[in-house]
């Protein structure tokens, strides 16, 4: 996945005529849906100072067995920003992109390790957000071994119940 994000934006941004620093590459994924106005959210928050904008993401629900989907509603607080990365929702700014090295050829976990580069250099410009939020499949099978699907096929039940102390129980 990761060669295959990086020629999209190599071949995005060499077509652009403007200074780096005004040019918003936003993310997402092909079994994912983005509401009408979700690029509109990104660039509002560019334009408030992030120059990574970490969206979240949900499963659409009917794609789950009722474990999951019980394990997902227990775990997620709607309106709060969980910081966890997917390329299905992520937005940067072209410069920090660039300045980063972008995409990297890894087969899983290009965009963890572009955020991580990011933070390491700017933890300041880099904003986790609720209000930019994608839909995306819950698919259980996922091209890439350790992404999404295999989250939610082997992680989501077995971690799934945080009581009020912060202990993790999980689902039996």
């Amino acid at each position: 996945m990761g060669l295959a994000r990086a020629a999209g934006v190599r071949s995005a941004l060499v077509r652009v005529e403007r200074p780096m620093s005004e040019v918003w590459v936003a993310s997402t994924d092909a079994d994912s849906r983005v509401s009408p106005d979700w690029i509109v959210g990104h660039v509002r928050h560019a334009d408030h100072g992030a120059d990574l904008v970490i969206g979240t993401v949900h499963p659409d629900l009917a794609d789950l067995s009722e474990p999951q989907r019980r394990a997902w509603l227990a775990t997620r607080t709607p309106g709060r920003a969980n910081g966890h990365v997917h390329g299905a929702n992520l937005g940067i700014r072209a410069d920090a992109y660039l300045a980063a090295g972008g995409f990297g050829p890894e087969s899983c976990h290009e965009d963890v390790n572009l955020v991580d580069r990011v933070r390491a250099s700017a933890p300041e410009r880099v904003l986790a957000v609720a209000d930019v939020d994608v839909l995306t499949s819950g698919r259980l099978q996922g091209r890439t071994p350790g992404g999404y699907a295999r989250y939610l096929r082997e992680d989501l039940v077995s971690t799934a119940v945080q009581d009020q102390s912060g202990a993790v129980t999980p689902w039996i």
